[in-house]
């Protein structure tokens, strides 16, 4: 049981490091550089999109 753990923990790592890299590419941060400056232009431009679909007539959103 503690092997199947350190593999899942391990592989869930690298899940972890491989989405970061991705989202970050996809937002045109180079080289997994984020800075504090980075960071609140990423989540101002969360929070805005969210204030858009909620701002928006007859849009819906879908609880998990």
């Amino acid at each position: 049981m503690i092997h199947i753990g350190e593999d899942y923990r391990r592989m869930n790592n690298c899940d972890h490091e491989l989405f970061t890299v991705l989202a970050l590419d996809a937002k045109g941060i180079p080289n997994r550089r984020l800075t504090a400056r980075d960071a609140a232009d990423l989540l101002a431009d969360a929070a805005r999109s969210a204030e858009d679909r909620l701002a928006t007539p007859g849009t819906t959103t879908t609880k998990h």
